[in-house]
């Protein structure tokens, strides 16, 4: 007897043994999943996406993070409902900021504190026609979107805000997302990608097309054969990833060749689009700051992690990781030469173009508030709060409404 339980003991010791293996390694496969993001925590956090149909991931709606910091409607850093905005008032000048996490203002510890609202604050101190205009400005920007998503959430919410100007401050995820994607897919439709691909049972591999003819029942029609086709999630998001973009011309993974073919198009026809949709509006692009250097600790970070798949990781998802910070700001440079360029005089000659990532990298590299080089603290936000202000308020004062 006592044989017995012993056996029964070490079978199951072992095939525990067994199951944590292969538990590991399934957990550290997906670690460098689906842009790092991969929703494996039990509670739900800020930054797990929710998906819209057109406008792509969206940051979590009315999110508490702190007694001072909270998200709004639809996951905008909006204290009203998108759905129902208030009517404008006599006198308000609305402007609507569009752009990324850098834009929603990622890295305050403060609603207060975010650029936008800093700007806000300081036209009512400082600028000329502050006793003509009320500035209300408006935050649409959203975490991790590109611009032509930023112009899709524009027409769904923006047009019943009746803005009399726009401002996007953009150009880190607008380089860095096609880098990542390989085409013109928002961050995380690799996701949608991969889950239906694995809905579709006409894509199983050969050996579990054969043991659904054995079990149609088990396999074909319950949730088995689901289950057995996304324990591969990671090669059925690479392949569905491959097989769309074969539908479009091939573009290599190269810097220069993404930037070219796929980040400077497409951000010239989200904002071309915005201009047009808004009947020609005053539009005002201010380029992100990126202010990382190559010898700080974060960008090391992302090349010295023990890891290396991490490592391998970082560089597909970031093209400053893959080329280096000079080559990268060199690249930057030449976007926003040309999608100015290009731009300017678009439909009028109502466009000003500010380079807020000029006066970071000449003024503020070293602050400890840069944080991550994208999402700027308290001092930094207020900061370049500032020099777009020097430009943009009287911008403002001498637009018409």
């Amino acid at each position: 007897m006592f044989k017995n339980f012993a056996l029964v003991l070490a079978s199951f010791l072992f095939s525990a043994a067994f199951l944590k293996i292969v538990d590991m390694t399934l957990f550290e496969n997906m670690a460098t999943l689906f842009g790092g993001k991969y929703s494996r925590t039990e509670e739900t956090t800020v930054d797990q996406k929710e998906i819209y149909p057109y406008s792509g991931g969206h940051t979590q709606p009315d999110y508490f993070i702190n007694p001072e910091f909270m998200t709004g409607d639809h996951g905008f850093m909006v204290d009203f409902d998108l759905d129902r905005p208030p009517a404008k008032k006599d006198g308000e000048f609305r402007l609507i900021v569009t752009g990324g996490s850098g834009a929603a203002g990622w890295g305050v510890n403060a609603q207060q504190a975010i650029m936008s609202n800093v700007l806000e604050k300081m036209f009512q101190q400082q600028a000329a026609c502050r006793s003509e205009k009320r500035l209300r400005i408006i935050n649409l920007a959203m975490g991790g979107s590109q611009s032509y998503q930023n112009y899709v959430a524009l027409n769904k919410w923006g047009q019943n805000l009746h803005p009399d100007m726009i401002l996007s401050y953009s150009g880190f995820n607008d380089m860095n997302v096609p880098w990542f994607t390989g085409g013109d897919g928002y961050r995380d439709f690799q996701v949608l990608q991969a889950y239906n691909r694995i809905a579709h049972y006409s894509k199983s591999p050969t050996w579990l097309k054969w043991l659904g003819r054995f079990l149609p029942g088990m396999v074909r029609e319950s949730s088995l054969g689901l289950a057995l086709r996304s324990m591969d999630v990671k090669r059925e998001a690479a392949l569905a990833r491959e097989e769309y973009l074969s539908r479009f011309p091939p573009v290599a993974k190269e810097p220069n060749a993404v930037v070219d073919q796929l980040v400077i198009p497409n951000y010239v026809q989200a904002l071309q689009s915005m201009k047009r949709d808004f009947q020609g509006i005053p539009f005002v692009v201010a380029y992100q700051p990126y202010g990382l250097a190559e010898n700080s600790t974060t960008f090391q970070g992302f090349l010295t992690n023990e890891n290396k798949q991490v490592v391998q990781f970082n560089k597909e998802f970031r093209m400053d990781v893959a080329a280096g910070v000079d080559a990268y700001l060199a690249l930057y440079e030449r976007f926003m030469a040309q999608t100015k360029a290009q731009l300017n005089g678009y439909v009028n000659d109502q466009w000003l173009f500010l380079n807020p990532h000029a006066y970071v990298r000449e003024t503020l590299l070293g602050y400890d508030a840069l944080g991550d080089g994208i999402h700027y603290g308290n001092e930094v936000q207020s900061k370049i709060a500032q020099h777009i202000a020097a430009d943009l308020f009287p911008y403002i004062c001498a637009t018409n409404e």
